[in-house]
């Protein structure tokens, strides 16, 4: 089992890719993981940059939505 964890991409405590990982992984929980929707992802100011430094282990699932149209990086 994984447990996966989506930031919302609007919560001042953990709005990014970088604080959500750091969130995830000082659990200890060896099967932690990220879920990446991309709406919250560009919401939240994460740049395609972040994902770029992130190991495809560290996520669980990338959720992609028709959602308004929004550049990553861009509130």
């Amino acid at each position: 089992m994984r447990i996966a964890f989506e930031f919302p991409g609007t919560a001042a405590e953990v709005k990014d890719l970088t604080t959500a990982w750091k969130l995830v992984s000082s659990a200890g929980c060896e099967n932690g993981r990220l879920v990446l929707d991309w709406f919250h992802f560009s919401l939240g100011g994460s740049i395609v940059e972040d994902l770029k430094r992130t190991s495809g282990e560290k996520v669980f699932l990338i959720h992609l939505s028709d959602a308004m149209d929004v550049s990553p990086g861009r509130n």
